[in-house]
């Protein structure tokens, strides 16, 4: 993972871990959804 700093922060899931695949999943597919409809 890259420190928060390090580069520019789109999108920040508060409390994201690696697993928020998972445990998150339906933010993180609202988010894509958005940024696919957009092109």
């Amino acid at each position: 993972m890259l420190p928060r700093g390090a580069a520019p922060v789109d999108y920040l899931i508060q409390g994201g871990t690696h697993f928020m695949i998972l445990s998150r999943a339906e933010e993180i597919s609202r988010i894509l959804n958005g940024l696919a409809e957009a092109e």
